[in-house]
């Protein structure tokens, strides 16, 4: 089995270690590899995915929606959300789906934290966080204010999930008015995060790169356990087995 990620820059991603950990505690035959492509070449790395032998890759920033017009088909989740960071290859055909709904969802179990009745601000409305836009809004938070650099970005999507937008650069005047950011951006927002829940709360950023810890009153998560779990459920996506979490969450730590 041959699988992979395309993105970039990916040279720091933990990923191959994640599912060749998965494969191999499994006694599966397979391979995950790095695919580092340009955007001028993202067409022809897509169509090359059948003739190399590929069964699956994952898709990651910036091209997590650039990929859609590749695709043959699409699974209701990723054409809800606009986003694909899966595709699964069967019979010759490109099939898109998105796992970091349920990489989202599930880390929120995973960490302890409740949505429901809580007023939340979603910073990016890029692929994953559109994502996790989507689970937010069906969990039930008292209030969803969604910001993002390109304010028509995240009108767009304010619309499409029922929520409402702050333009970025009027965000500080959210000040002690959220219980919990999550930065969806491709950025650090900690800076503003720490203005914002100056008196407590949570700001969870979905990337794994940053630390985790409390600053001041502030509870800090990464994205860590999204990865691993989004990574899960790609897997047994591509081999209709259940995926060796604790494997795999082993392997994503000692590679970061």
């Amino acid at each position: 089995m041959l699988t992979g990620l395309i993105g970039y820059p990916i040279e720091k991603t933990p990923s191959p270690a994640m599912h060749n950990a998965a494969y191999k505690y499994l006694g599966i035959d397979g391979r995950y590899v790095r695919l580092a492509v340009k955007r001028n070449a993202l067409k022809s790395a897509i169509k090359d995915l059948i003739r190399s032998g590929f069964q699956g890759v994952n898709i990651t920033i910036p091209y997590k929606q650039a990929v859609l017009e590749y695709l043959d088909s699409m699974s209701k989740t990723a054409i809800k959300i606009n986003a694909v960071n899966t595709i699964m290859i069967k019979n010759g055909r490109l099939i898109g789906e998105n796992t970091d709904v349920d990489g989202f969802q599930r880390s929120l179990a995973y960490h302890h934290v409740k949505i429901r009745d809580k007023r939340i601000l979603l910073i990016g409305t890029g692929g994953a966080g559109r994502a996790v836009g989507l689970v937010i809004g069906k969990l039930r938070p008292a209030s969803l204010l969604i910001t993002d650099i390109v304010n028509k970005q995240a009108r767009d999507f304010a619309d499409h999930i029922k929520a409402e937008v702050i333009r970025f650069d009027r965000a500080r005047s959210l000040k002690d008015r959220c219980d919990m950011i999550i930065n969806a951006a491709p950025v650090d927002h900690q800076a503003l995060a720490t203005v914002i829940l100056g008196s407590g709360g949570l700001y969870y950023d979905i990337n794994y790169t940053f630390p985790r810890q409390f600053i001041g009153r502030m509870r800090v998560i990464n994205g860590l356990e999204m990865l691993v779990q989004q990574g899960a459920r790609s897997f047994e996506i591509w081999t209709g087995k259940r995926a060796p979490v604790l494997v795999m969450r082993k392997a994503v730590m000692a590679n970061v």
